[in-house]
């Protein structure tokens, strides 16, 4: 799909799942101050840069936004609250503990409100899901980002997720690495800070 290229990307997609990139929107529960998505605008751009939405369907979901800003809100509370649910399960499944009734709870309540408002379309030579209104609801936005943590849970490789190691860092990642013995999240962010550290602590003991 279409993005707007004159803007630089403001997500990272790492995760290697849509479900996971977008659990990773919030890069350390510890601080508050490290969530993206603080605005309905941040989750429409999320849903961009993932290529869930082209350019006019952002534009569009803007407008009904400016529109109605309540229902805006409440899109923007109810996705928040589905991402915590997702990282209470899937790092629940990564410490091999059982999920909690309540983020299970709150999961199968976003998966019953978005798959009976989705069909299978083309899309050039593709098929692909979409929603089945027309104008889109605001809530539409997150319905990809459901389906694929409901596909995620349910598969084999769910086996394969992993949380970042760093101490300040709960980003999510399914780790397809050839000796399944990926530590971080990025070895651009995490990876290198480690590295670093490893090697200021050598130099110290030396």
């Amino acid at each position: 799909m279409d993005q707007i290229p004159s803007r630089p990307p403001a997500f990272e997609f790492s995760g290697g799942n849509l479900a996971l990139d977008f659990v990773n929107t919030w890069g350390d529960r510890a601080r508050p101050g490290t969530d993206q998505l603080g605005s309905f605008q941040r989750l429409v751009d999320f849903a961009q840069e993932a290529g869930l939405v082209d350019v006019g369907q952002a534009r569009a979901y803007l407008t009904t936004a400016r529109w109605d800003a309540d229902s805006a809100s409440a899109v923007l509370r109810a996705a928040r609250r589905f991402r915590k649910s997702l990282y209470g399960l899937f790092s629940s499944l990564v410490r091999g503990a059982a999920a909690e009734p309540e983020d299970l709870a709150r999961a199968n309540r976003a998966i019953r409100s978005a798959f009976p408002n989705l069909e299978i379309r083309t899309l050039g030579e593709d098929l692909v899901w979409a929603s089945n209104g027309s104008p889109p609801r605001l809530d539409s936005l997150v319905w990809p980002i459901i389906r694929s943590a409901a596909q995620l849970l349910t598969s084999p490789d769910v086996g394969l997720v992993h949380e970042c190691e760093a101490a300040d860092c709960t980003w999510l990642f399914l780790d397809r690495s050839r000796t399944g013995q990926r530590r971080w999240c990025s070895m651009a962010s995490c990876g290198n800070r480690a590295k670093a550290r490893r090697h200021y602590q050598r130099q110290r003991n030396a």
